[in-house]
C-alpha cells in the first residue's frame, strides 16, 4: 500500500507534467522534476528519470555540436519520445491506465528486493522497446523512416 505522502508527492508531480513538452529543455526540465520529487520520496522510480536525463542531455549536446545528419529531427523525436514516457508516468501515477510495459516497470518500481540495474533495464527496456518505434513512426509520417 502507498503512503499518503506518496500519493501526495506523485499528485504533485502529475500536476506539474501535466503539459506537453515544446523543447528538449522542457524535457530535461521534467526530468529533473521528477529526479528531485522521487528522491525526496524514496521513490525508485526515479532511477530512470535519472538514467533518461542523461540521455537527453547527450542528444542535445548532439544536437548542439551537429553531430546529427538533421537535428531539428532528432529535437522533434527527443520531444516525442520523451512525451510517451512523461504521459505513462503521469497516468500511472494519476492512478488511472498505462501500457501494460510501463505499468510492469512502474509497477516494479515498489519492489525494493530488485537491484537499480533492474529497475533501469525495465524502464529502458520499456522505453526503447516500445516508446521509441512510436515516436519514430510518428515523427516518420511525411517521410521515410528509414532516413531516421
Amino acid at each position: 500500500m502507498m503512503n499518503s505522502s506518496y500519493i501526495e508527492n506523485n499528485t504533485f508531480i502529475t500536476q506539474k507534467i501535466n503539459m506537453a513538452v515544446r523543447d528538449i529543455a522542457d524535457v530535461i526540465e521534467r526530468l529533473n522534476e521528477i529526479i528531485a520529487q522521487t528522491k525526496a520520496s524514496g521513490n525508485r522510480m526515479g532511477y530512470f528519470a535519472a538514467l533518461y536525463k542523461r540521455m537527453t542531455v547527450a542528444v542535445q549536446n548532439g544536437i548542439n555540436a551537429n553531430l546529427f545528419e538533421d537535428g531539428q529531427r532528432m529535437n522533434r523525436l527527443d520531444i516525442c519520445f520523451a512525451q510517451r514516457y512523461f504521459d505513462a508516468y503521469e497516468t500511472y501515477n494519476a492512478g488511472s491506465s498505462c501500457s501494460t510495459a510501463w505499468k510492469c516497470a512502474f509497477d516494479y518500481c515498489r519492489d525494493d528486493g530488485l537491484t537499480v540495474i533492474q529497475h533501469l533495464i525495465l524502464g529502458v527496456n520499456t522505453h526503447i522497446n516500445l516508446d521509441l518505434a512510436i515516436a519514430a513512426a510518428e515523427i516518420s509520417k511525411d517521410s521515410n523512416i528509414d532516413t531516421l
